[in-house]
């Protein structure tokens, strides 16, 4: 269970678990609290999708809709995954599921305390609690779930085969405006504050103004998300509009990491970055 199907790394990995998992021994369902969005676009064909729209605030007490939903699918396990953990425990417990399972891909930062609240009400409803890296487990098991041997460490992993070294795609380069020469710094995620785009697009201006060796470098940010308005006017008042490209979501983001000489991450807090395990496996060096 997610909030929404859209671009970044935790809906990308509910959409290949969703793929890779047996058929043959579990039945899937995916239900989203809000539309689905692009990551669901052929997860129809691995799982049944259901969406639950519109939840009141009264629901943080009785999810009645989402409750009604669940029992109808009547699974054996629901799996949440951050953004919907209190809600969707609260009314997988009201309908009788026997196993409850939460991935948390990553706290917010600062991560506020009502949201440690709700959670840790949440984590005592759960049976399992998984974490993508053992610095996220231990962050859980200080601030959110008080009974430790509740949580389990999964680390994030990348098909290193799928995102293995490429030759630079020339089209691409000109399609998206880059010259033969010019160095790219690049990053590939979702547009959130969490993600300090904002910092690297500044700190991007000063390595601009202070070049002196051979052409200016060019930043190709991939994704989308809540920010993109903020970062375009960023980028404006930076006088970057030539040189910083938010390009959105792409669906051949393998082939993406060949334009990047230099992958760089600036994000606040990470649970365990997907972009940056796809840009090391593409043999990209990161920053």
């Amino acid at each position: 269970m997610v909030h929404k199907l859209d671009s970044g790394g935790l809906q990308r990995l509910v959409g290949v678990i969703v793929r890779v998992i047996d058929s043959d021994r579990f039945e899937s369902h995916v239900l989203t609290l809000s539309d689905f969005g692009v990551f669901a676009e052929g997860l129809e064909s691995f799982a049944e999708l259901h969406q639950v729209n519109a939840i009141p605030h009264l629901s943080m007490l009785w999810p009645r809709k989402l409750t009604r939903t669940i029992r109808v699918i009547a699974p054996d396990v629901v799996h949440t995954h951050s953004g919907v953990w209190y809600k969707a425990s609260l009314a997988a417990r009201h309908a009788g599921v026997p196993r409850l399972v939460h991935t948390d891909h990553g706290r917010a930062y600062p991560d506020p305390w009502i949201g440690r609240f709700l959670e840790g009400l949440a984590a005592r409803r759960t049976d399992v609690v998984v974490a993508v890296s053992d610095a996220l487990g231990r962050q859980l098991a200080h601030t959110v779930v008080s009974d430790r041997s509740r949580i389990r460490v999964v680390l994030n992993g990348v098909d290193t085969v799928h995102f293995r070294p490429r030759p630079v795609n020339g089209a691409l380069r000109r399609e998206l405006g880059l010259p033969a020469d010019v160095p790219v710094i690049g990053s590939v995620g979702r547009l959130d504050a969490v993600k300090a785009y904002d910092i690297m697009i500044q700190g991007f201006a000063v390595l601009r103004a202070n070049w002196t060796d051979g052409p200016a470098p060019a930043l190709v940010l991939v994704g989308d998300g809540p920010e993109r308005a903020r970062l375009t006017a960023l980028i404006e008042r930076c006088g970057l509009q030539d040189a910083a490209r938010l390009v959105g979501w792409r669906r051949d983001v393998e082939s993406v990491y060949a334009l990047f000489d230099v992958f760089t991450l600036s994000s606040w807090s990470e649970g365990t970055s997907l972009g940056l395990l796809e840009a090391m496996s593409t043999g990209l060096c990161p920053v």
